[in-house]
C-alpha cells in the first residue's frame, strides 16, 4: 500500500479552495487534511498536524503566502 500525504489547502477564495479540494481528493495518495482562507488559520493547523504537501495562495490579505512561509 502507498503512503498517503497529508495536504493543507490555503487560499482567501473560496472557489480556489473548492477546485483545489475536488483535484486532491481524486489522487488516491493524497489526503485532505484541511483548507483554510487565510495564514493565520494555517498556522493553527500546521502547528497540530502533521502536513506533507502545502497548497499556498501567494496573494493573500494581511499575510501573503511568502510572508507565512517565512514565520
Amino acid at each position: 500500500m502507498r503512503r498517503k500525504y497529508n495536504v493543507l489547502i490555503v487560499d482567501d477564495e473560496f472557489l480556489a479552495r473548492k477546485l483545489l479540494s475536488e483535484y486532491v481528493s481524486k489522487i488516491d495518495f493524497l489526503e485532505l487534511i484541511d483548507t483554510c482562507p487565510d495564514a493565520t488559520k494555517a498556522m493553527e493547523v500546521l502547528n497540530n498536524q502533521n502536513i506533507d504537501i502545502l497548497l499556498l495562495d501567494i496573494q493573500m490579505p494581511d499575510i501573503s503566502g511568502m510572508e507565512m512561509l517565512k514565520l
